[in-house]
């Protein structure tokens, strides 16, 4: 049996072994994604930055957009 899931070729003995193999699969994406996520707002928890707010970040991000720094290469 083989089933195509996104990126991934499953060739089992059975459908059934097939979409346990893809369920399996997909537990594990969702788990690394969420470690990763974890890692990030520590992270950002780490730098100081967990207070701020999406507008103050923004307003920040787009205040060093119009005025860079200069480089100095």
């Amino acid at each position: 049996m083989v089933t195509l899931d996104k990126d991934a070729v499953i060739i089992a003995s059975t459908k059934e072994v097939a979409q346990e193999l893809a369920s399996l699969f997909r537990e594990a994406s969702v788990k690394r994604k969420l470690r990763a996520l974890d890692e990030w707002e520590d992270l950002v928890k780490k730098a100081g930055l967990s207070d701020l707010t999406t507008e103050e970040i923004d307003h920040t991000v787009e205040k060093e957009i119009r005025r860079p720094r200069e480089m100095h290469v």
